[in-house]
């Protein structure tokens, strides 16, 4: 255990053996996916290295794929029972599904408790659920009501991008930016610090508990070059100092062959 007064070290996870999946806790399950910054990519990752039987869905609206190389998620009417989605979607050892399609041409999300009953009756080893929206942008900051978390979720992975710092803060990078400068202690159209981000991160995390979390695992993401991940780690180190209570936390890259680049644990 790294004491929280000290500085944690930080560790090239992914050349000591240790699996994408057991790193972030992904591997049984329902875990939910917040937070900006390659959620919806992540979630077809994990799932594409699980070995077992995983679901993909949503408590919110989304498009009909999560990513553009991606199978359609099967949009389930909205009438359709716990019964009836889990034969509808068998057979697949790795299916994404959501609500109906909207006039905008998304898909609405499925109740939480409905996610619920399909994971644990459908013959789920995990199941990934993306649970708040970032509008695309880099970093956001949450409003009241997010995330919309699944009972039993196991843990709930908070993705923050590294591609963030040196972007100036405003709408066209940042999702809420008034809430993100305030969290921050920050102000509108002055450029994202690593302390700027680390000091959002620290906020969403008491957030997320606060709504019942049992674990949350901050993800430091898109840690793509070197430069990247020493951007990574310097964050990394000032979430983990702030919030003690903090088990682990990652660094990662997920479009890389090996996306995992650091690892925080206590």
């Amino acid at each position: 255990m790294t004491p929280a007064d000290q500085s944690p070290p930080t560790t090239d996870a992914a050349n000591q053996g240790m699996d994408l999946l057991d790193a972030l806790q992904a591997r049984t399950g329902i875990v939910c996916f917040a937070g900006a910054g390659g959620k919806k990519a992540s979630m077809v990752r994990l799932a594409q290295r699980h070995p077992g039987r995983v679901g993909l869905t949503t408590t919110i609206r989304v498009p009909f794929r999560l990513k553009r190389d991606s199978e359609d998620l099967i949009a389930l009417p909205e009438t359709t029972t716990a019964d009836e989605a889990i034969a509808r979607l068998a057979g697949q050892r790795v299916v994404g599904y959501a609500g109906p399609k909207t006039r905008s041409y998304r898909l609405l999300g499925i109740d939480p408790d409905m996610i619920a009953e399909i994971h644990g009756t459908g013959g789920f080893d995990a199941t990934y659920v993306k649970v708040d929206g970032a509008r695309m942008r880099v970093a956001k900051g949450h409003k009241d009501g997010e995330p919309i978390l699944v009972p039993g979720t196991t843990v709930v992975l908070l993705f923050a991008s590294v591609h963030a710092i040196g972007l100036t803060l405003n709408e066209d990078n940042v999702h809420r930016p008034d809430v993100f400068a305030d969290w921050a202690g920050a102000r509108l159209g002055e450029a994202i610090t690593p302390r700027h981000l680390a000091s959002t991160v620290v906020r969403q995390v008491d957030l997320i508990k606060a709504v019942g979390a049992p674990r949350v695992v901050p993800v430091i993401n898109m840690a793509d070059d070197d430069n990247l991940v020493a951007l990574a780690q310097e964050t990394a180190d000032k979430i983990w100092h702030a919030s003690p209570s903090l088990e682990r936390l990652a660094i990662t890259a997920m479009i890389q062959p090996e996306p995992l680049k650091g690892l925080l644990l206590r």
